[in-house]
């Protein structure tokens, strides 16, 4: 399409279509954009189907590929001052200001793109009621990033004192991780004395802990959650190991008043703090983190320095590779890394060496769409095709794996025999994987439930909305080929 054909394109959409669009460019998912103007998902994705149709982007006969990722090519190639007006205008929070402690992030830094949506909404559920925010979702999708971000909006809530931040990260294997270590931390870097038998009376220590917590308002970042919760293959829920810490959230959710606000992240759906939460829906709140809108996509390459002046198709490719693995932050933050210092900027480099590894998974997802959704012959290696993504997303990856093969194996043979599967399928098509191997229909479905609440299994449904279909993240497929295939030599 010429620059002409586009902008008469542009000019023919129609009014709704182009909000959607408009909405679209900005960065917002489908869920958004129906709640935004009162219609229906599917309606959405009809009008998006309908906007590329109108700049020439369908699909061959049989295809049944999405055409979004050039669709905003085309607008990059275009028009790329409208993906820029469209980017929403947020104030950036002054961290001038900030204690030297909140400063100090372990994700958060000046690479952050986008949520804004999503940060405004959170910040202002901790700043009324909430007490309790639990991010969940797939390591290295921007948990950490996201909770350190909202500390800079709430900061503001705690008069900027670093005293008043209290941080725990499970995945530091220097500290102890139990409750009353922990605790006796917390009391003691906010001046109160703990004597030595406090130390061993638990019931004391939550009460006093609890009381400081309702009675000064501190802001806790809590990380990695999942690495104190252990996973029953016989119930497929993941529970505390130290029953104190069940203890502990279900009293600060159930006291009368708290002034504190807690931010944790976790891998893993805690089945006792779910229980309690549902006792205060008005005090706590849940929320997955998923991967990175096209938008947002095309905001971090820019943002990382890949975007000035790159020419349209070295954009595309960018957006293919987004694409492919479902705008996974950390995943895209390393190979724009990689392209930068390794590849001198020049995407079409990079491509050239690692593109191969990207159409293998598009040709695998292009023959899904024509009917052929499984194949035990995939080769993906999104997580570790180079040194880098093996160092820093492979390993992350693996360490989520190995947690699940100790604490739930049914699931972890669940979810390395349905890799199979190259699109989310009949939740049927999962469990016969286990019933061929003897499992009883209850083991299965233990099974099933324990990688849902490890974010490991996807929910999604048909076009029509009438059936469940489960699913896996590309990353997560790529490691479960893998793991696959030692399973079945090692049998």
């Amino acid at each position: 399409m010429n620059i002409d054909k586009f902008h008469t394109a542009l000019d023919e959409l129609t009014r709704q279509q182009r909000r959607v669009l408009d909405k679209f460019l900005c960065g917002e998912k489908d869920q958004q954009i129906a709640e935004s103007l009162n219609i229906s998902r599917t309606t959405v994705r009809k009008h998006i189907e309908s906007i590329c149709k109108a700049f020439g982007l369908k699909n061959l006969d049989g295809e049944r590929l999405s055409k979004r990722t050039e669709l905003i090519s085309l607008f990059h190639k275009y028009k790329p001052e409208l993906i820029t007006q469209n980017i929403p205008v947020t104030t950036q929070p002054e961290t001038s200001n900030l204690p030297t402690l909140i400063n100090e992030f372990v994700a958060y830094d000046s690479g952050w793109i986008g949520r804004d949506n999503l940060i405004t909404n959170l910040t202002q559920k901790l700043q009324s009621n909430c007490r309790l925010l639990l991010l969940v979702g797939l390591t290295g999708i921007g948990k950490t990033a996201l909770a350190e971000r909202l500390s800079i909006d709430l900061s503001s809530k705690f008069d900027h004192d670093p005293e008043k931040l209290c941080r725990k990260n499970f995945d530091d294997k220097n500290t102890p991780s139990d409750f009353i270590t922990v605790a006796v931390k917390w009391l003691e870097n906010a001046g109160e004395k703990v004597l030595p038998e406090e130390k061993k009376q638990p019931q004391s220590l939550l009460l006093r802990l609890v009381t400081y917590f309702c009675d000064h308002p501190n802001l806790v970042l809590i990380d990695s959650l999942e690495l104190v919760l252990m996973g029953d293959d016989n119930t497929g829920w993941s529970d505390f190991i130290d029953e104190w810490w069940c203890q502990f959230f279900a009293s600060l959710l159930s006291a009368e008043t708290c002034q504190s606000r807690f931010i944790i992240t976790s891998q893993e759906l805690p089945n006792q703090l779910d229980q309690a939460a549902s006792r205060y829906p008005n005090f706590s709140y849940f929320q997955r983190v998923d991967g990175l809108s096209e938008i947002e996509q095309f905001n971090l390459f820019n943002k990382v320095g890949l975007g000035d002046n790159l020419p349209s198709v070295d954009m595309k490719l960018l957006l293919r590779i987004g694409k492919a693995y479902k705008g996974h932050p950390l995943a895209l933050r390393t190979i724009a890394g990689e392209i930068i210092n390794d590849f001198a900027s020049q995407v079409s480099a990079y491509w050239q060496q690692y593109g191969h590894e990207i159409e293998e998974v598009e040709k695998a997802l292009a023959e899904a769409s024509q009917g052929i959704i499984e194949s035990k012959e995939d080769q993906w290696k999104l997580d570790r095709y180079s040194i880098e993504l093996r160092r820093k997303v492979q390993s992350r990856l693996e360490q989520t794996f190995k947690r699940l093969s100790d604490h739930a194996h049914h699931a972890y043979i669940l979810l390395c025999t349905a890799s199979v599967y190259r699109v989310p399928v009949k939740r049927s098509w999962w469990l016969k994987h286990l019933e061929y191997r003897g499992y009883t229909n209850e083991q299965q479905e233990f099974a099933l439930q324990n990688l849902k609440d490890r974010y490991l299994a996807e929910i999604s449904f048909d076009p029509n909305n009438e059936i469940i279909l489960i699913g896996m993240h590309n990353l997560v497929r790529s490691v479960a080929i893998n793991h696959r295939q030692k399973l079945f030599t090692q049998e």
